[in-house]
């Protein structure tokens, strides 16, 4: 297939039309009408481009291709591209939010072990408190991975600023409190978060309530 360069960073937050999840008002029908089919199998959830006339955005996967809109709709005409039943939809959206899923968990994976390395670097900065060059380079890299991380939520989840710094401070003391724990505590802690995510529901009303965004 024959697109633009393939893009992990799409429309801009401002724009609200990455969201994955469709609409409840609108009927499957419909919302088929949105998504086109390569010949390849592919399917795209096509987007309205927030900059670019006559350019749209096919997404699948958390990826973007830039694609000129007049080609698609011949395309759609000569057979190059189809639409989609909704059978189809509905394995396509199940696909999505698998893969969605995986991504948010190797994320939050990622977040835990950089955080667990930041704890780290501010060991490391009284070590070397008086090398300006290397508490430099501890300083941006921090910097860096908490945008490039948030950025990453925001696109998954379209949620605030408010509810992403709750996630990062409870993700921090987290952190800090299972630094705190001896070799042999962490099997104990494995077994009891093993519980808690057993049956979330049951615990949750005995902890804080973060407010949901809609």
């Amino acid at each position: 297939m024959n697109t633009a360069n393939t893009k992990t960073k799409g429309p801009t937050e401002d724009s609200n039309i990455d969201k994955l999840v469709p609409d409840n008002m609108k009927s499957l029908e419909e919302l088929s009408k949105e998504y086109v089919k390569h010949p390849n199998g592919a399917i795209f959830h096509v987007l309205a481009h927030p900059r670019k006339a006559g350019k749209v955005y096919l997404h699948a996967k958390n990826r973007y291709q830039e694609y000129d809109y007049a080609k698609l709709r011949t395309g759609l005409v000569k057979g190059d591209w189809h639409s989609i039943n909704i059978h189809e939809l509905k394995k396509h959206l199940n696909s999505e939010e698998k893969f969605n899923t995986k991504l948010a968990q190797l994320l939050v994976k990622r977040t835990i072990l950089c955080q667990i390395m930041l704890e780290l670097d501010d060991e490391l900065k009284e070590y070397y408190a008086d090398d300006n060059y290397l508490k430099g380079i501890l300083q941006r890299s921090e910097k860096v991975f908490e945008r490039i991380a948030k950025e990453e939520y925001t696109k998954l989840y379209n949620v605030n600023k408010e509810v992403l710094n709750t996630f990062f401070d409870s993700l921090n003391s987290f952190v800090g409190k299972a630094s705190k724990l001896g070799v042999y505590d962490f099997v104990h802690a494995d077994s009891m978060l093993e519980l808690y995510l057993s049956n979330p529901e049951k615990y949750q009303a005995d902890f804080v309530e973060i407010e949901k965004v809609e």
